[in-house]
């Protein structure tokens, strides 16, 4: 498997992904896309949810933000 092999699935629209906590399925990546993006509030995570894809980890960010903005 390549470093960008992808070896997950979105746990909202179902895209396959590279989740960097996997990597390989014996070591994690160095880095993962993700910790480059805005940290998800706790607001909008589920347990046991998984992973997302960047357009809907992206997606989700906004659409938390938006909600805290207008309370």
């Amino acid at each position: 498997m390549t470093s960008s092999a992808a070896n997950a699935v979105c746990a909202i629209c179902g895209a396959q992904m590279r989740c960097g906590a996997i990597g390989d399925g014996k070591q994690p990546d160095t880095t993962c896309w993700c910790t480059t993006e805005e940290t998800l509030p706790a607001s909008a995570r589920r347990p046991g949810q998984g992973c997302r894809c960047q357009r809907c980890l992206r997606e989700a960010i906004a659409q938390a933000r938006a909600a805290s903005e207008s309370n």
